[in-house]
Formats: structure tokens, sequence, C-alpha cells
């Protein structure tokens, strides 16, 4: 009888023990899952802040040059680019930020890093561009193109196409408003006559300035007067109505661009 009653406790003690096991297993995998999950939730909060540093640098990218420049600029600009709140709370824990860092490369401080943008443009590999290209033509133009810093000399040079946007409306802006300076540099003051500009967008949107009731007129694609202005393409290669003494006289010194008189191009020079 005391046999069976010792039996009988080595199993209840070997119950006892298996259920602690398994109680001890499941808490371990509770507490596993419990921190698995706050992980994945931190990756994907990590990455929600990296996505808003990206768009928040495209957004800065995308203004115009003078509002970069008041609010501290792109190369090393720690009030923009260093621990912006993204996601705000009462416990520091809880608050989200994204900074930008890039290398700096000058020898004016012993700081190895900056807060700010890079230029890559002059740092893409030419081999995998014609590699790419090759396989499907036309893709290398369109990875140039899309480069920053992309200029329409370089496209010139390269003898590719730009694709037109619509931030060719502040080259244009530029070029209306520097109607009165491309005489000065001509040493020449303009006609009082008014001029009227419309241009199509390269969305199809109307842009204008000046009077309508103007009776010297220019009107055309943005991206053609854009190029007049900038002197990068003859008036006689592009696509440009121009009605009117005042805005044919206007046309033929059109410059947007800061010092002496431009040069311009010769007709048919980029065929």
């Amino acid at each position: 009888m005391s046999d069976r009653r010792g039996i009988v406790l080595v199993l209840v003690l070997v119950v006892i023990t298996l259920l602690a096991l398994g109680a001890l297993t499941l808490s371990e995998l509770t507490v596993a899952e419990r921190r698995a999950a706050q992980l994945t939730g931190q990756q994907a909060q990590a990455r929600a802040l990296a996505e808003s540093g990206v768009e928040f640098a495209r957004h800065f990218l995308d203004s115009d040059p003078d509002t970069q420049n008041q609010a501290g600029g792109w190369y090393d600009n720690a009030q923009q680019f260093c621990a912006s709140v993204v996601l705000d709370g009462a416990d520091p824990k809880d608050r989200g930020r994204f900074t930008i860092l890039a290398p700096r490369v000058d020898d004016t401080t012993d700081t190895q890093v900056r807060y700010g943008l890079s230029d890559e443009s002059a740092r893409i590999n030419l081999a995998t561009v014609l590699a790419l290209d090759k396989k499907t033509p036309g893709t290398g133009d369109q990875i140039l193109m899309n480069l920053p810093g992309m200029t329409q000399d370089i496209a010139d040079a390269l003898g590719v196409t730009r694709e037109p946007t619509p931030r060719l409306r502040h080259v244009a802006h530029i070029g209306v408003g520097a109607r009165v300076f491309s005489y000065a540099v001509h040493g020449e003051t303009p006609p009082p006559d008014p001029v009227r500009v419309e241009l199509i967008a390269p969305e199809g949107a109307l842009w204008t300035w000046g009077p309508e009731d103007a009776k010297d007129r220019v009107t055309g694609p943005a991206l053609d007067f854009c190029l007049l202005v900038t002197q990068r393409r003859h008036r006689d290669d592009l696509a440009l109505a121009v009605t009117g003494p005042a805005a044919t006289e206007w046309m033929a010194i059109a410059q947007a661009f800061a010092g002496a008189a431009g040069t311009g191009r010769s007709p048919g020079q980029f065929g």
C-alpha cells in the first residue's frame, strides 16, 4: 500500500513539474510576443518618422531658392534638419523626431557630419546607367534627367530631353519681371507699352502676366518662353507667337539671369 502511495506522490510531483514548466513557457512566450509586438510597432514608427523626414526634405527642395535660403539653406541647417519633431508628447519617450545627416567633406571644422542634404548628381555610376540603357533604351536618359542639379546646358551636352514640370512657373515669373533688366544690360530704356504674356503650362494650365487688353503679346508653351528668356534657345527654334513692336523688341534681348548681356544662341544650334 505504501509503495502505491509513493508512486502516486511521484506522479503528482511530475505533473506539478510539467504544469509549472508549461506555465513558465507560456509566460515566456507571452513576454516574447509582447516584446515582438513592441519592436514591430517601434520599427513601423521609426519607418514612418524616416518617411516624414524624406517628405520634409522633398518639400524643402521643391520650394524656391529664396525660401530655402531664408530658412537656412539645405547644406548645413541644424534648425531644419536636426531632431525635428514630428509627433509631440508630454513624455519625451513618446516624441517622434527625425534627423537628416550627411558627411562633412570640408576641413573647416572637426565635426565629421552636418545636418543637411547632399547633391548626389555627381556620384552616379555611369556604367550602371549605360547597362540599364542598353537593356531598356531610354532608361539612361530618364535617370540622368531626374538627378538634382540637372541643367539645360548639361542636358544639351548629353543630347537628352528634359521633361518640363510646373516649377517652370518660377523661371517664367522671373523672366517676365526681368523685362526692365533686359533693357538695362543693353543700356536701353524699355518702351511704356505693356506686354501680355500667356503661357501654356506643362500640365495644360494657363499662366498669365500683364493686362488682358495689351496690344503687345507673347503666347506659347511655358517651356519655350523659359528657354528664350534664359537664352538657351533662339526664338526661331521656338513655338512662341510674338505680336507687337514692344513684345518683339523685348524677346530679342530677353534675359532672366544676372550679369552682362548674354550672347544667346544661334538658330538651329541644337537641331
